[in-house]
């Protein structure tokens, strides 16, 4: 079986990480599980990149409010527009999707969150 990739935006990652854990918790066969379980620690990887860079973009353009750091109103444009560029990077997963068929019970929303990551 030669290696397949998964190409999405990081925005796309993000949205299909809740997803991803759903699918973590239900029981699956092992090999299945295996599958799952390998693509969602992938997927965290890229992720982490994310909440990395957009927490260093909240630091760079906010200011201590109590236990927080928040974005400042006049840097609130900014932010978003460097987050928008931030979520349309693409990252190249080195895994295969995991089959529709392989998964017992998912909701149409979360067939619509993994994109990508989910195949026929």
């Amino acid at each position: 079986m030669t290696p397949q990739t998964i190409t999405m935006t990081l925005g796309a990652l993000v949205e299909a990480e809740p997803a991803l854990d759903r699918l973590l918790e239900q029981k699956l066969p092992a090999q299945t599980a295996y599958h799952l379980a390998k693509l969602a620690k992938l997927v965290k990887a890229e992720t982490a990149h994310f909440h990395a860079q957009r927490d260093v973009l909240i630091r760079e353009l906010g200011a201590p409010a109590g236990d927080v750091v928040e974005v400042m109103l006049e840097h609130r444009a900014a932010f978003f527009q460097r987050v928008q560029e931030l979520l349309a990077v693409e990252a190249t997963i080195a895994w295969r999707p995991l089959s529709l068929a392989q998964v017992s019970e998912i909701s149409g929303g979360d067939v619509l969150r993994l994109g990508a990551l989910l195949s026929e």
